[in-house]
């Protein structure tokens, strides 16, 4: 009993397993791993940083070599930076803004170019058909005789626009010779001859005007002097 007494009131020498103590040992070798890769970084930047300086030595000492000679030294140019995304979409847009302004203007300057000399208006109501036809029977004779005297003219007969759009039309397109035939006038076998020196200014008009050849050509050629006599006019 007195053994077995003594037994039981000796502490237990053995040791037991502690899960903290793991961790601990975990976490050190984890913080001296981190010690080293940054020891590494820091070894890499160094290396980098002193590569940089040697560069910036070696273009010194040029320099001072070009310079004691008397010559200039003049640096590379650094690589540009690229532009931020937004700009870039903003630059494209300008450019294909002013890509379509030139086609534009180019367009235009080749139907001006091409447009002809003296266009032919006629003038008539819609529902009526036997005014329509006498009205285009008349601007054919015109056509004609135009086309003869060696002018460059055209009928303009469609429906689809008023004979102020089409005056303003071909102003715009560099015909500044028009011929207007209404249906009185056509009755009367005459028509009205404009010259505009301005788009969208109002023209000079001569009503009354003869279909004929001699008279209806120098009518024409008589109103683009018409400038001319005003300007003198405006400066006496």
């Amino acid at each position: 009993q007195q053994t077995m007494v003594k037994s039981a009131t000796q502490p237990c020498t053995k040791k037991s397993h502690k899960p903290g103590a793991s961790r601990s040992a975990e976490a050190s070798s984890a913080a001296r791993k981190r010690k080293g890769s940054s020891s590494s970084s820091s070894s890499a930047v160094s290396e980098s940083e002193q590569t940089r300086k040697a560069l910036q030595r070696a273009r010194q000492q040029e320099a001072l070599a070009l310079r004691a000679e008397g010559k200039e030294y003049t640096p590379t140019k650094r690589q540009r930076k690229r532009k931020p995304k937004e700009r870039r979409k903003w630059d494209e847009r300008a450019a294909s803004k002013l890509q379509a302004k030139r086609e534009l203007g180019k367009k235009l300057r080749k139907e001006k170019k091409g447009a002809p000399e003296v266009v032919v208006v006629p003038i008539f109501w819609k529902g009526q058909a036997g005014q329509r036809g006498k009205v285009l029977t008349v601007c054919a004779d015109v056509q004609r005789m135009l086309a003869e005297a060696g002018k460059r003219v055209e009928v303009d007969a469609g429906h689809k626009y008023t004979p102020g759009q089409k005056f303003a039309h071909w102003e715009h397109r560099g015909t500044m010779l028009r011929v207007e035939v209404g249906p009185r006038e056509s009755e009367r076998g005459c028509c009205t001859v404009a010259r505009t020196f301005t788009p969208g200014e109002p023209a000079h008009r001569v009503e009354q005007v003869q279909v004929e050849a001699e008279g209806l050509v120098a009518e024409l050629e008589r109103l683009p002097a018409l400038e001319e006599e005003e300007g003198d006019a405006a400066a006496g």
